[in-house]
């Protein structure tokens, strides 16, 4: 027995704390920027193929070698492949509730700013309306001045277009 086939009943504890994901990013942020077009790989040294099941769930064709044959066995192995895909689906299932909880904060905070608006609203239907006025006639100005092109200069506090009073 080769010190690898050791070795590789215990490589996948040892690097248990690895951070494969932050691993996999990267190395797929260098084949996008290099090899864009890349969908097949050719991984030397896979080891028990964790980089390699990681890469094959982002679309790429992965061919793993390695010197141990112990490794290999460890990288095929039905029990580890479903653990990896459990481990994905508890992964998804965690951003998945992180942007529900996000779409269901940000659906409270709407829905307080359309209670804040009907409430003063309700406190002051006047004002809303005033406002309402105020842009209709700012509307009415922009749309005269557009069809009747004529100078405007500043009287006071109102604009006035050279031989008319906006707004009378």
């Amino acid at each position: 027995m080769s010190v690898f086939a050791s070795y590789a009943k215990v490589y996948d504890a040892l690097y248990g704390d690895k951070d494969y994901t932050q691993e996999i990013t990267r190395i797929a942020e260098l084949l996008r920027a290099g090899a864009p077009n890349a969908r097949r790989l050719l991984e030397l040294g896979c080891g028990t193929g964790l980089h390699a099941a990681a890469l094959a769930r982002l679309g790429y064709e992965i061919t793993g070698i390695d010197l141990s044959h112990a490794m290999l066995d460890r990288a095929e192995d039905p029990e580890k492949l479903i653990r990896l895909m459990i481990r994905e689906m508890e992964d998804t299932l965690v951003e998945l509730k992180s942007a529900c909880a996000g779409v269901m904060a940000e659906t409270k905070k709407v829905q307080r700013q359309r209670d804040t608006g009907r409430e003063l609203y309700a406190q002051h239907p006047d004002a809303v309306v005033g406002i309402e006025e105020q842009r209709m006639r700012l509307d009415a100005w922009v749309q005269q001045a557009l069809e009747e092109p004529a100078q405007v200069r500043v009287d006071g506090e109102q604009l006035v277009l050279v031989g008319k009073r906006v707004g009378q």
